[in-house]
């Protein structure tokens, strides 16, 4: 995996994770493979979007459809539409943990940040049974809304939090070694690179922090080592 894979892997997962939990796979097939008219949506954000707009024409007061809809739109940038969406949703239901983790992914979105806080805590409060995936998409979302409120402790943890649902995820390896590294805990930020190499070893990113913190330890050779990172095993 090249280096500039390696960066974008993560939006990449939740772009692909959102998509899991919009899609109605029997609508968007019958979408994809039976076109109406000429004004059918050809893209993909486009089709679930109908098909997600369509199953709440048919149940309005349905509150996972409204959160499906809130996450379509999500996906193509139309954030007050999703908002909207996410927020009937919750009023529908309050103990609908979809709902507030794709209100929380919104708020983020818009950069408020301690707002995107406090809705994906409810919703990780609420989604005890939801999926691995799920709770990925979950951690990975506190870790982006931490890290835009310069609280780096906290997205290390979360993203911490996301590698027990996903142990093998090189990516987050290497995101959470550069928060480490950020933070000054250059050898937990060392272990988590080395790590990537462990997944992929010819990885360009990871082959070059390891260099530049490297260098930065033996700078320092008073600097005390940190406890092994968890979930590096």
């Amino acid at each position: 995996m090249k280096s500039s894979t390696l960066l974008t892997i993560t939006r990449v997962s939740i772009a692909s994770l959102v998509v899991a939990v919009v899609v109605v796979a029997g609508l968007v097939l019958d979408t994809v493979m039976n076109p109406r008219n000429a004004g059918t949506p050809t893209t993909e954000g486009e089709r679930t979007i109908l098909v997600s707009e369509r199953a709440v024409q048919a149940a309005p007061d349905d509150p996972e459809a409204r959160s499906r809809l809130a996450a379509a739109y999500l996906s193509v940038g139309r954030n007050a539409d999703a908002l909207r969406e996410a927020e009937y949703a919750i009023r529908l239901d309050p103990e609908l943990g979809n709902g507030y983790l794709v209100k929380g992914m919104v708020e983020r979105a818009l950069g408020r940040y301690e707002q995107a806080v406090a809705s994906l805590q409810q919703a990780l409060g609420l989604g005890e049974n939801e999926t691995a995936d799920w709770r990925f998409l979950l951690q990975m979302e506190l870790a982006e809304a931490y890290k835009g409120l310069d609280d780096l402790e906290s997205a290390r943890d979360a993203l911490t939090e996301a590698l027990a649902s996903f142990p093998e995820a090189a990516n987050i390896y290497y995101e959470r070694g550069r928060i480490a590294e950020q933070m000054g805990d250059l050898e937990f930020a060392l272990q988590d690179f080395q790590t990537v190499l462990t997944f992929i070893p010819d990885d360009e990113a990871a082959t070059e922090a390891i260099a530049r913190v490297s260098a930065s330890i033996e700078a320092s050779p008073s600097l005390e080592a940190s406890p092994a990172p968890q979930g590096s095993e």
